[in-house]
């Protein structure tokens, strides 16, 4: 695909941070100010519109810095990012980011939540309906006046995805999203996620820990080593339909392969 044509363009991505405490926050470790510690070593790749990416790794390798840096929020040391061509310099509305913690505003009822995000772009006098129209989406239109304190895990997840979705962001950014979700919660979760992507089709970059959650989701699936961090190893998956088993066939080959990869037998 010609450059002009990807949504996202990262190139030569490198990030290194600057110790500059005197002193060490952890006492057993001798840090010299001024240390440097190179985290992210020259990551290239390229997203193209309406892609599900997968970003995996071990905890500590970089795949949130990663994030921060293509959605804006954080510069790199030396590379650029790009999206639809231009460099990327800073936040933008067109890039929404989910984070790990609930984010959903307190004082709010779920309704309220949703409607904060659409007042910026419907007509008043439609707000109450497209409000329900998004929260029937993901099923939650029987807790318009509950408070996220009085929802599930789950469904605050569900609201959330709502809410970014009715910003209409051409770009979601995701950061462990489920992690603090039960087993069964999450597979409900990822199959709501292919419902919604099916009908926004946006570009997504998801971090994850869990390697069948990515194989089941992902157009892409990139495993990052440890630090300081390169791409060791890209899965293309697009050619594969969902629903996917991903305990037989090619997939099911594809899953061991991430396992290993990722240093973890998948046989035990």
């Amino acid at each position: 695909m010609p450059s002009n044509q990807y949504k996202i363009e990262v190139e030569n991505v490198t990030k290194v941070f600057v110790e500059r405490r005197k002193r060490s926050r952890n006492s057993a470790k001798n840090v010299p100010y001024g240390e440097e510690n190179l985290v992210l070593n020259n990551i290239s790749f390229n997203v193209e519109p309406g892609e599900f990416i997968m970003i995996i790794g071990h905890s500590g390798c970089g795949k949130s810095t990663l994030l921060n840096i293509i959605s804006g929020f954080d510069i790199p040391s030396e590379g650029s990012v790009k999206v639809d061509g231009k460099k990327v310099t800073g936040p933008d509305a067109s890039r929404m980011f989910i984070f790990q913690q609930n984010s959903l505003l307190p004082w709010l009822t779920v309704g309220q939540n949703i409607q904060s995000a659409l007042k910026k772009r419907v007509d008043k006098n439609t707000l109450e309906e497209k409000m329900i129209e998004y929260l029937r989406m993901v099923d939650l239109q029987n807790f318009v006046n509950y408070y996220p304190h009085q929802i599930s895990g789950g469904m605050g997840r569900l609201a959330e995805l709502a809410r970014a979705l009715a910003l209409d962001p051409e770009i979601l950014f995701m950061d462990e999203p489920f992690a603090a979700l039960d087993f069964m919660t999450r597979c409900l979760m990822r199959e709501e996620m292919l419902n919604l992507m099916a009908i926004f089709k946006k570009t997504i970059l998801f971090i994850t820990h869990d390697i069948d959650e990515a194989i089941q989701l992902g157009d892409k699936v990139i495993i990052m080593s440890d630090r300081p961090s390169q791409i060791k190893k890209m899965f293309d998956l697009s050619g594969f339909a969902h629903p996917r088993d991903i305990s037989t066939g090619e997939l099911g080959q594809l899953r061991r392969e991430a396992y290993l990869q990722m240093g973890v037998n998948p046989i035990i």
